[in-house]
């Protein structure tokens, strides 16, 4: 029989908070960060608990957003936006991976990036 354990990580202060646990469930969230956290923007992959976290923002985690995009361009093969929004973002991590990108550059990405919220997904 396998047992379910996690690691949390959360951020209250200026220093991080680990805690591990028998579940990843929203009691343990819940009983180890019973205020959410507060400002933050948590980053992860939409699971229930992670969703009903007290926080600020919450962000869809890169990989999930990646995986989620293909699987919208490989269900639905002539449909643009995803395709468009998925180069986007490849476009945008490889100028992530230059020294000294140019204002041009990343310019060029928000103004495609803005584009495209501009029209909706066909």
């Amino acid at each position: 029989m396998a047992i379910s354990t996690g690691f949390g990580l959360g951020r209250q202060t200026s220093l991080p908070n680990i805690t591990h646990s028998e579940n990843r469930g929203s009691i343990t969230i819940n009983s180890h960060f019973p205020k959410g956290f507060g400002n933050s923007t948590s980053v992860h992959d939409g699971w229930k608990p992670q969703i009903n976290t007290p926080e600020k923002h919450h962000q869809t985690c890169l990989p999930h957003l990646l995986r989620r995009l293909t699987y919208l361009n490989q269900r639905d093969p002539n449909a643009t936006w995803g395709r468009q929004f998925l180069q986007l973002l490849s476009d945008a991590l490889h100028l992530n991976k230059i020294l000294n990108p140019s204002d041009v550059e990343r310019m060029k990405i928000i103004i495609r990036f803005k584009n495209l919220l501009e029209q909706p997904p066909d």
